[in-house]
């Protein structure tokens, strides 16, 4: 309803837009300036920090690194996420005095393990959501795909860095000035069909090779103030 309420393909709305527009259309009352808002609980906040305390992780000073997502009830999105062997890349040329954490639902156990393969990452697939929110909203900075994690950061105005592919940033990235993107569209993106939904057969996920590594890397550290990468050597294949 909201999709054929709000506008028609290609018009260019950003999504969060498009829900303003819909419930001033609904409640009569003109839309406002677009916004996110998340409460963090008092308990769910204690949690968080206990968590953190447990690990030697101090706010603001870790970066959170969300490989998975793609994920909706009913539908499994692969090619919404970035290459794990691209993430890896980045996670041993962050500088070393800088924790990380790759964070992703149960779900999401096996691109998590995989990112974390013989680098320093903490693997964390096992906390609530609630928990992670509280958890993100603490970040240095937030490395992600296009998925909940990119919403949850930008809730709390966390430096956040999201990899766009099949999908479109203009119309999905929160338009908020704390929330970059990186895209590199080939002719055939973004393919995700915004009225419909769902993707067209594709064979080789050319979108997300195109986005290289060191490009992510030198955005990352841009953001969290760092601009001396560890200088290590790692094969892409």
């Amino acid at each position: 309803l909201h999709q054929w309420i709000t506008r028609h393909p290609g018009d260019g709305m950003p999504e969060i837009n498009s829900y303003e527009k819909l419930a001033g259309l609904l409640t009569g009352q003109p839309a406002t300036a677009p916004s996110y808002v998340y409460q963090i609980s008092q308990r769910d906040g204690e949690q968080a920090a206990a968590w953190l305390r447990q690990r030697q992780l101090l706010a603001g000073q870790f970066i959170v690194i969300a490989p998975g997502g793609g994920r909706n009830p009913g539908t499994d999105m692969p090619r919404k996420r970035w290459l794990p062997e691209r993430f890896r890349y980045v996670i041993d040329r962050i500088p070393s005095d800088i924790p990380v954490l790759v964070l992703g639902a149960d779900i999401d156990y096996a691109i998590v393990s995989e990112v974390c393969a013989a680098t320093r990452a903490i693997p964390v697939t096992q906390l609530p959501l609630e928990i992670v929110a509280a958890v993100v909203a603490q970040a240095r900075a937030v490395l992600c795909n296009d998925s909940v994690i990119m919403h949850l950061a930008a809730c709390f105005k966390i430096p956040t860095l999201a990899l766009f592919g099949p999908t479109n940033p203009y119309l999905l990235a929160p338009p908020f000035p704390w929330v970059h993107t990186l895209w590199e569209p080939v002719e055939c993106s973004p393919c995700y069909r915004q009225v419909l939904g769902g993707f067209p057969p594709c064979a080789d996920y050319r979108c997300q090779k195109n986005l290289a590594a060191e490009t992510v890397l030198r955005r990352l550290l841009d953001l969290t103030g760092s601009s001396d990468p560890k200088k290590t050597e790692i094969l892409l294949g």
